[in-house]
């Protein structure tokens, strides 16, 4: 009995083995050799989150976006302005 079962392991093993992929093609002699890949880079260590979601740099960015434009009458809405510039 045992030596069946040794058999039938032989006989089922083989398939398995006719169905791995065959090995890449070699590449032809005209072609230049690949080039390795460099070694990655680890990524720094993410900054700690503050408690405040908005930095106190993108605090002024905003800020000195916004508050001109706030304060500055636009053309479009200050008829006189257009006149004296004419």
């Amino acid at each position: 009995m045992d030596d069946s079962a040794e058999d039938n392991s032989l006989t089922h093993s083989t398939p398995l083995r006719q169905s791995t992929p065959p090995a890449p093609a070699p590449v032809p002699a005209s072609l230049p050799a690949p080039v390795p890949a460099p070694m990655p880079v680890p990524a720094p260590a993410p900054a700690p989150v503050p408690s405040d979601p908005l930095s106190p740099a993108l605090r002024q960015t905003i800020a000195a976006i916004d508050l001109p434009a706030a304060n500055k009458p636009t053309t479009a809405t200050n008829p006189s302005q257009d006149s004296d510039e004419n």
